[in-house]
């Protein structure tokens, strides 16, 4: 029983190791696999942004060309042009001022106003609930 007690330590060192040696391969590969992917998700993001620009760009284009052309069918139609322009200068502005306003109070958000008000609570170590 005595001789049996040293070759099980040992199978159980050899074992260890083993395990070990594989826990640390599993590491090295998940962050090797980690690496690919984040390289993967900064070319996709990449192509996101340059196709979003390039999406901004037509859509710019599209709205100019909109507006152009609504300006001279007023200006055919009903107004001379300089009157037209106006009338469309203005249009966008009464369009744009409560735009102004929304987004205003939509970027109130952005400041994670009660994930701030959470961590002020904790850290001056009043009650937090839950």
């Amino acid at each position: 029983m005595l001789m049996q007690l040293p070759n099980r330590a040992l199978r159980l060192m050899r074992s260890t190791t083993s395990l070990l040696r594989v826990a640390r391969a599993l590491g090295r590969d998940l962050y090797e696999l980690a690496k690919l992917e984040a390289r993967l998700a900064l070319s996709a993001a990449a192509t996101v942004a340059g196709l979003g620009v390039a999406m901004l760009i037509l859509a710019a284009t599209a709205w100019v060309l909109f507006v152009g052309s609504l300006v001279a069918w007023i200006a055919d139609r009903w107004l001379s042009l300089p009157v037209a322009l106006l009338v469309i200068a203005a249009g966008m502005v009464v369009i744009a001022i409560p735009l102004g306003f929304v987004a205003a109070r939509v970027s109130h958000r952005l400041g994670f106003p009660e994930t701030r008000r959470r961590i002020d609570e904790v850290m001056s170590g009043r009650q937090v609930d839950a």
